[in-house]
């Protein structure tokens, strides 16, 4: 599953901006670069639906914010997507997902076509 990194903004970038970042990094931009039920779901079109077999059931683990516990996001994880959902103990997020822990500037960087 690819990388997906969200900015603030409305995503009216150049051209040659968009050509900085990795072609298997998927860049989104809303308004606040906050993850709310709008991009969640947008995230699951764009990346997790291409990324999954619909014959199998799935499992996916995230965090209790607020757009990963949205009814409309977990039905459509469930019913279009086959997908059971677990979340990390509230408090703990840190240990499940490193960028929410600091090392999210890394791998901005990382993802960057410079030499």
């Amino acid at each position: 599953m690819p990388l997906a990194i969200i900015f603030d903004g409305k995503g009216n970038i150049s051209q040659q901006e968009r050509d900085l970042y990795a072609s298997d990094v998927e860049v989104f931009f809303q308004e606040s670069a906050w993850a709310d039920t709008d991009f969640f779901l947008e995230w699951i079109r764009r990346v997790y639906f291409k990324h999954i077999d619909l014959r199998n059931e799935q499992l996916l683990f995230l965090d209790g914010l607020k757009a990963h516990v949205a009814e409309k996001c977990q039905r459509v994880l469930k019913d279009i997507c086959n997908t059971y959902v677990l979340f990390s103990p509230p408090g703990r997020t840190d240990l499940v997902q490193p960028v929410d822990a600091g090392a999210g500037k890394d791998i901005i960087k990382g993802t960057l076509n410079i030499s």
